[in-house]
């Protein structure tokens, strides 16, 4: 009796196991509709004889070619390679064409950090380094200028780690900053209006970036370039004497951004998709069958929890930024910070919790967006400063006195005066990070 009712229990236990086992496998959560909804939302087309997008890919079209033909080019390679190696194994890089391509030819100074001179001082001393460098890079100046045709700009959402567009980012910023350079020459010689009209032409392209990206990559670069002509136009409010017609161009340059230009919504849209696109998430191509990984990756848990950090990082991004201080600079008080952690779920779908943490937005990519507007109001400052010839000694009651209208995003109290830097400032989220700041 002893001996059966022993092995009865090891049956029960056996099978016991075996269903426990058996439904780790095969069991998942049920989609969230509206994930759903949003990962499966058809993507509008990207190849599109007015997208911007495809021009800054091709934007260093062998000669003969256009920016625009050698980026769609590239995109349907890429597509292709896509569609035929998804699911077979690795992919061929469809960008190793680089023979041919223009490339940037000489070096850029660093401006605006208190080791470099202003640029309108180093373009006073360097006129034929700066015409040299001009000569030596005309045409990728000139695809530069052509980019403020394109009308709309459209993002692959669907290309996942292939995504292509990284790679240009210290190309564009070397172009821009040799276009500042020539205007900055220009202003020397008198012609502030064209230098300003230029710069405005740039600031209204970029701000159209910035309200169509749908990455953090793309809205990144927009913030990039606005903040070099943020930081040109506050010299030049300061250097030259600006006529009123000069100074209404400087004052729609240095207008504050609107929500769409520094929202990230739609960014982090983007990027949920991006990103569960890059990881496997979302495969047409794969059916659900009973294999090792169920044990450890649960699809639909694990597309759900993504999306739910996504959501949260909205909701914390749509925050006025000295509310979004507040939250950043208490972990306790942020849900994103308990939803991003590893816990219990890591127990039923640990591959997927990992892949959660590795995925999953960071806090700090929403930090650039409240910086741009405290960086704006420098470049306002800056400007004013001048203007009314504000003593060094008298700097930090001029910004006391600002303190409403153009101070700190994140605290609301004045901007901060920096004597033995000769710059003003407000100090970045992310204390690990320098503080924001422009040098007088």
């Amino acid at each position: 009796m002893r001996a059966s009712t022993v092995k009865i229990t090891k049956i029960i236990v056996i099978i016991f196991y075996i269903a426990l086992f058996t439904g780790l496998a095969l069991y998942d959560e049920k989609p969230n509709d509206e994930m759903v909804k949003e990962m499966t939302r058809p993507l509008p087309e990207v190849i599109e004889p007015d997208n911007a997008y495809i021009a800054f890919i091709g934007f260093a079209s062998p000669k003969g070619i256009t920016p625009y033909d050698y980026g769609a080019e590239k995109m349907r390679k890429l597509k292709d390679a896509l569609l035929t190696e998804k699911v077979t194994g690795k992919m061929t890089n469809p960008f190793d064409h680089k023979k041919n391509e223009l490339s940037y030819k000489g070096e850029i100074v660093s401006f605006y950090n208190p080791k470099m001179t202003k640029i309108l001082d180093y373009a006073a001393k360097h006129p034929n380094e700066i015409a040299h460098l001009v000569q030596e890079n005309e045409e990728l100046l000139r695809r530069y200028e052509m980019l403020y045709r394109y009308s709309h700009y459209t993002e692959p959402l669907d290309c996942g780690f292939f995504y292509p567009f990284a790679e240009f980012n210290l190309f564009f910023w070397r172009v821009q900053r040799t276009k500042l350079l020539q205007l900055a020459l220009r202003a020397n010689r008198g012609d502030v209006a064209e230098a300003l009209a230029w710069v405005r032409k740039d600031a209204e392209f970029w701000r159209f970036i910035a309200r169509n990206s749908t990455t953090f990559m793309s809205k990144a670069r927009s913030f990039s370039a606005l903040s070099n002509d943020l930081l040109f136009v506050s010299e030049l409010g300061v250097y030259q004497s600006l006529n009123r017609k000069e100074m209404e161009m400087l004052q729609n340059i240095l207008r504050p951004f609107d929500h769409g230009e520094v929202a990230m919504a739609e960014v982090l849209l983007g990027e949920a998709r991006l990103t569960q696109t890059a990881l496997g998430l979302w495969n047409p191509q794969k059916k659900r069958t009973f294999e090792l990984d169920n044990f450890f990756l649960k699809q639909n848990a694990t597309k759900n929890r993504m999306y739910a950090i996504y959501q949260e990082k909205i909701r914390l991004a749509e925050l006025p930024p000295q509310e979004f201080a507040i939250e950043f600079r208490n972990p306790q008080t942020s849900k994103y910070r308990s939803l991003r952690g590893i816990g219990i779920p890591f127990l039923y779908n640990p591959v997927g919790e990992i892949l959660v943490k590795i995925g999953g937005p960071l806090y700090g990519m929403l930090i650039p967006a409240h910086n741009m507007e405290g960086l704006r109001r420098l470049a306002w400052l800056k400007v004013l400063a001048g203007i009314e010839k504000v003593p060094l000694e008298k700097m930090q009651q001029f910004l006391d006195d600002h303190a409403r209208d153009l101070g700190n995003p994140y605290t609301g109290g004045s901007m901060m005066w920096n004597p033995a830097k000769g710059s003003i400032y407000f100090n970045d989220l992310n204390t690990r990070k320098k503080p924001v700041e422009i040098f007088l």
